[in-house]
């Protein structure tokens, strides 16, 4: 049974967009850059030796579409796109088969998917606050293990955010 806490963290950064209104309807794309302080390890027990993961990463960003309906001051929208972030995993085995201590790790810059919902409340004709969740996923990567002849670890990487904003709006 593995044994372990699930990547959790915090992230921070900015975002930039343009948006159309026509009548109650925005349209408008918006990127962010994020940095990232997102960790999580595991520990699987088996056949004698123990056999661990950590998954860190330290930023992301993404591109999207967004789309809603304006009433009042609220604005509620859909988002999505395309999504990039570092994933590092560090994949070990304690004794057994293989050289106690022994490592492989896999630190690449993975594309992937983004999508979510928000509700934008304007405080001001320049200034508002926004409320986001959204679900990226990162893909998969196989990973030919250094430990052990002939093993690989295939791995995802997906995440669940909510993210809280301040936008200024130019005029």
């Amino acid at each position: 049974m593995p044994l372990g806490t699930p990547p959790g963290g915090a992230l921070g950064g900015g975002h930039a967009g343009y948006n159309f209104q026509s009548g109650n309807f925005v349209l408008g794309v918006e990127g962010d850059a994020e940095a990232a302080a997102i960790s999580g390890q595991q520990a699987v027990y088996a056949y004698g030796v123990t056999y661990g993961s950590k998954t860190t990463s330290d930023f992301d960003a993404s591109v999207r579409a967004r789309g809603g309906f304006v009433f009042n001051q609220f604005l509620l929208y859909g988002t999505g796109g395309m999504a990039w972030g570092q994933v590092k995993i560090a994949y070990s085995c304690g004794g057994g088969v293989s050289a106690a201590g022994a490592t492989s790790t896999l630190d690449d810059i993975r594309l992937g998917w983004t999508i979510g919902t928000g509700a934008e409340y304007g405080l001001t004709r320049n200034i508002s606050l926004n409320l986001e969740y959204r679900f990226t996923d990162l893909g998969s990567e196989r990973l030919v293990d250094t430990i052990q002849v002939a093993d690989y670890h295939q791995n995802s990487f997906t995440s669940n955010a909510i993210r809280l904003g301040i936008s200024l709006h130019l005029p």
